[in-house]
């Protein structure tokens, strides 16, 4: 027997989950899948958060022979701007990914315990909530993008304040530098959504099939009984159930009228 088709246990009570099958297998594969990757996405941006702040504070200190002659070779003010908005990015990735982190861990654990343990009706209230907070997931990447399309807009500000002649030279050094560190927080976040929104998309599809997939019999039974015809054959009794009628029915119409003795 493949792991497919073994019953489960019912949570807290030690009888197996009858209910268990390809529809419950599935559900379980979709949810491990997925929060795996969102993990994985998650430590990535942990990791280039710390990346970026650790490269922030370098500039602004130039603790290194390397990034002091590029300090050096640039024009005064565009590291410094440059710095501050990839210290910020740096914040603002890693501020956000270890929250998510945990929240994702707990809410995976939790999910997958239910679609595994539950009983059926379990089981689909759990795919019908999770629905619903993908379908919120999903919401909020277009809301993303135009963030990014606001910091694309201000870097092109940027550099067009950086271009005018009547600013020091200082400021539009860093009129430059704090363009350059817009576009890449908008061109990371870009790429990161991207990826997330297309794993949020198919994970979400799987939700909605697993929905069709469960109601598949009962739907299957429906159409199987609009298109049998009706049967002529059947005992008068059996006629009494088919179409509904009390039963006796049909006795009591085919009743023959009582007998009056005749006449005297």
């Amino acid at each position: 027997m493949t792991s497919g088709s073994q019953p489960h246990e019912t949570a807290g009570s030690g009888r197996p989950h009858r209910d268990a099958g390809p529809v419950t297998t599935t559900l379980s594969v979709a949810i491990r899948d997925y929060f795996v990757s969102e993990r994985t996405e998650l430590l990535l941006i942990s990791a280039w958060s710390l990346l970026l702040g650790a490269l922030a504070v370098a500039l602004l200190a130039g603790s290194s022979r390397l990034l002091t002659a590029l300090v050096a070779s640039l024009p005064s003010g565009f590291v410094q701007a440059l710095a501050v908005v990839l210290l910020a990015q740096g914040v603002l990735g890693l501020g956000s990914a270890v929250p998510l982190l945990a929240r994702d861990a707990r809410h995976a654990a939790a999910l997958h315990s239910r679609v595994r343990l539950g009983t059926a009706a379990e089981v689909e209230a759990a795919r019908t909530a999770e629905l619903g907070r993908m379908a919120l997931v999903l919401g909020r990447y277009p809301a993303y993008r135009r963030g990014y399309g606001v910091a694309l807009a201000v870097a092109l500000a940027l550099v067009g304040l950086g271009s005018v002649g009547s600013l020091s030279a200082v400021g539009r050094a860093r009129a430059l530098g704090g363009a350059l560190g817009l576009v890449s927080l908008a061109v990371t976040g870009l790429v990161i959504d991207a990826g997330s929104e297309r794993r949020a998309r198919q994970y979400h599809s799987v939700l909605i099939q697993q929905q069709t997939a469960s109601d598949a019999p009962r739907q299957t039974a429906l159409a199987r009984e609009r298109r049998e015809p009706p049967r002529w054959d059947l005992p008068g009794a059996a006629k009494d159930r088919r179409f509904n009628r009390p039963q006796g029915a049909l006795a009591s119409r085919t009743t023959p009228e009582p007998a009056y003795p005749p006449n005297v």
